[in-house]
C-alpha cells in the first residue's frame, strides 16, 4: 500500500493492536518532512508492542535525517520484547544500534546495511550484554568485503544456520581480498551450524576495465575455508570476473558437504567473458566426468549451476569407447545412481557432442528433467546443442508422467470417488 507521509500515522491508529508484521517503506523522505517520519516511529512503539517482524526501508537517507532515526531505534527495538525479525536495508546502522539489537532476546532474524563510517563497538562494549546475538538463526547484510570483515571481528553467531551476504564493492582495487574475505566466514559463522550460505554480487564499478575485472578470479584455494562448514545444505556464490575450479575441487566439495541440495557457483560476466576466453586465460574448469562425485556423494543434491568443460568427447563413438575403458562413471559404474538432481544449469559451457552428453547426464542423474544454458559469446551452435540436451529430458519426464497417469491415475480416480 502506498500512502502519502502526512496519512501513515493516522492510518496505523486505524488498525488496532494486534499487528504481528509491519515493513514501512520511504521513497521521498527528505529533510523538511523527517517529523512526519518520527511521529510514525512513535506511532508505532505506542501502538505495536507485540510487533515481531519489522521492517523499514529508505532510499539513500541524508546524513542528518538519518541521525534522527539513529536516535529512536534503541528506544524502538527495547519496545518490542517480542521482536524476531528487524530489516533495515539501505539503512546503516551504528553501534549505538547494533547493541540495542544484542539485547533482543528473541532476535532470530536480522538485515543490517553496512558502512564504511560506522564506528564499531569494541569486544568491552557488547561484553557487557548477556550472550549478545546469541539466538541469531537468519543473517542478511550488504557492504563490501572490509566493512564485513570489521563487523566479524566483534560479533560472534554461533546458532545461525542460514546467512546472506551481498557485497557491494565501490571501486577496483577491491576492500580486501576474496580470500581473507572467504577465511573470515568460519571464524564468525559456525561451522556445525550453518545450513545455507549465499554470496552474492560482487559488483565491478561501470567504469572498470574488462582486464581488471578478469583479473579478478575466484580460485579453489579460495573457498578451500568454506569446506569447514560440513552441514552446508546449500551454497551460492555470484562471483565477480572469473571462477577457476577443478575437479579434485569438486570431490572435496563433495565429500565435505555430503547433505548438500543445492549448488551455485556463477560469474557475473562483465563484458566479452566467455568460456573460450576463460580457457585462453590459463584458467580451470570442472569437467563432465568431475560431476560423478557429487552425484555419488551428495545424493540429496536437487539444483546445480555452474560452468564447465563439456567437450570431453567429439563424437559419440568416443564417448562409447570411454564407457567402455571405464574412464567415465567413476564409483557410479556398473552402479544405480541415488542421486535426486532435477535440474542443471550448464550456463555458458562449451559442448561438443550433446547425444553424449545427454548420455552421461542421464546414467548419473536419473531424475533430471531440466537442463539450463546460455551463451554469453555468441555461439548459436552450442546453444542449440544445450537445447537438444534440454529437450530430450523434458520429453522424458513428460513421458513418465503420462505413463504414471495410464499406470495409476485410474485407481486414484476410484478411490477418490469413493
Amino acid at each position: 500500500m502506498i500512502l502519502p507521509n502526512n496519512t501513515l500515522a493516522s492510518f496505523l491508529l486505524s488498525i488496532g493492536h494486534c499487528l504481528r508484521k509491519l515493513d514501512v517503506q520511504y521513497f521521498t523522505l527528505q529533510e523538511d518532512n523527517a517529523g512526519i517520519y518520527i511521529a510514525v516511529l512513535y506511532t508505532i512503539i505506542d501502538l505495536f508492542p507485540n510487533l515481531r517482524h519489522f521492517a523499514f526501508h529508505q532510499s539513500e537517507p541524508t546524513p542528518q535525517l538519518w541521525s534522527y532515526i539513529q536516535e529512536l531505534i534503541p528506544d524502538l527495538l527495547d519496545s518490542f520484547s517480542s521482536l524476531v525479525s528487524f530489516d533495515t536495508m539501505g539503512m546503516p546502522l551504528t553501534d549505538i544500534e547494533l547493541i540495542a539489537l544484542g539485547r533482543s532476546e528473541k532476535l532470530s532474524s536480522l538485515t543490517l546495511q553496512l558502512s564504511d563510517v560506522i564506528t564499531w563497538p569494541s569486544g568491552t562494549s557488547l561484553s557487557a550484554l548477556s550472550r549478545p546475538f546469541q539466538g541469531l538463526r537468519r543473517l542478511r547484510v550488504c557492504g563490501t568485503m572490509q566493512e564485513y570483515g570489521d563487523l566479524n571481528k566483534i560479533i560472534h553467531l554461533p546458532a545461525v544456520c542460514k546467512a546472506s551476504i551481498q557485497l557491494c564493492e565501490p571501486h577496483f582495487p577491491l576492500t580486501m581480498p576474496f580470500a581473507v574475505f572467504v577465511a573470515s566466514l568460519p571464524q564468525q559463522l559456525n561451522p556445525s551450524t550453518l545450513t545455507v550460505l549465499t554470496i552474492n554480487n560482487i559488483l565491478p564499478p561501470m567504469a572498470a576495465s574488462h582486464d581488471e575485472v578478469e583479473a579478478t578470479t575466484v580460485r579453489s584455494d579460495d573457498l578451500r575455508p568454506l569446506l569447514e562448514f560440513t552441514r552446508l545444505e546449500s551454497f551460492t556464490l555470484h562471483a565477480l570476473g572469473t571462477i577457476s575450479l577443478d575437479d579434485a575441487f569438486l570431490f572435496e566439495m563433495a565429500a565435505s558437504w555430503p547433505a548438500l541440495r543445492m549448488l551455485t557457483l556463477v560469474c557475473l560476466e562483465y563484458g566479452p567473458t566467455s568460456h573460450k576466453t576463460t580457457r585462453r586465460a590459463g584458467l580451470t574448469l570442472p569437467s563432465l566426468p568431475g560431476l560423478v562425485s557429487l552425484a555419488f556423494l551428495c545424493i540429496n543434491l536437487q539444483e546445480i549451476s555452474l560452468c564447465l568443460d563439456a567437450t570431453c568427447w567429439n563424437s559419440h563413438t568416443a564417448f562409447l569407447q570411454a564407457v567402455e575403458s571405464g574412464e567415465v562413471y567413476g564409483e557410479l559404474r556398473n552402479k544405480h545412481s541415488l542421486c535426486q538432481l532435477h535440474t542443471f544449469s550448464a550456463n555458458n559451457s562449451s559442448i561438443t557432442s550433446p547425444e553424449s552428453v545427454t548420455a552421461f547426464l542421464s546414467h548419473i542423474f536419473p531424475k533430471l528433467i531440466r537442463v539450463c544454458s546460455y551463451s554469453s559469446s555468441g555461439n548459436n551452435d552450442e546453444y542449440e546443442a544445450w537445447r537438444a540436451v534440454d529437450t530430450y529430458f523434458a520429453t522424458r519426464a513428460r513421458r513418465q508422467t503420462e505413463a504414471w497417469v495410464r499406470d495409476y491415475g485410474s485407481d486414484s480416480d476410484s478411490d477418490a470417488e469413493y
